[in-house]
């Protein structure tokens, strides 16, 4: 290892740190949703990529659902009532799914317009399964390549709150 250089002698740390950058964000068009737009609006679905910790919450989202799933279960042992409450709060079958449950997480947190909760979610895979999926793979590719460097965050807010 003597012709290594100190990781610090060729990363500038200092630099690093003074970085102020905003979330990656992407405009897709979603025509298969131009009747949930007001008349002549274009139909567009604003994403953004993740940050780390949003990051875990979406890897975590299998575990969280898996609970869920088991606290529905032991309300009722009646399996039409499971099914009910399940059906209800929008909890699949997480060992069915985990792709599907952190695609959920993956668009409740990447959404910027319209903002996106857990049963819009459910809905728009129930109804338009290509569309949650381009998404989420959309929030993906943004989460992978990182924050804009040239674009800093509005005074105040967080990625989280974008």
């Amino acid at each position: 290892m003597s012709g290594v250089p100190p990781v610090d002698a060729v990363f500038d740390v200092a630099a690093f740190m003074k970085v102020k950058a905003g979330p990656r964000t992407q405009a897709l068009r979603v025509p298969a949703l131009a009747a949930f737009f007001p008349e002549g609006a274009d139909p567009v679905w604003t994403v953004r990529g993740l940050e780390g910790a949003e990051w875990a919450v979406v890897l975590e989202a299998e575990a969280r659902a898996r609970a869920r799933h088991g606290i529905a279960g032991a309300l009722s042992p009646d399996g039409d009532a499971v099914a009910a409450i399940r059906a209800a709060a929008g909890i699949p079958d997480p060992s069915a799914v985990p792709t599907f449950v952190q695609g959920v997480e993956y668009l409740v947190l990447g959404s910027v317009a319209p903002k996106c909760t857990h049963a819009l979610a459910v809905k728009l895979s129930q109804l338009q399964p290509f569309v949650f999926f381009e998404l989420v793979k959309t929030i993906k590719l943004l989460t992978g390549v990182g924050v804009d460097l040239g674009k800093s965050m509005p005074s105040g807010e967080t990625a989280a709150s974008v």
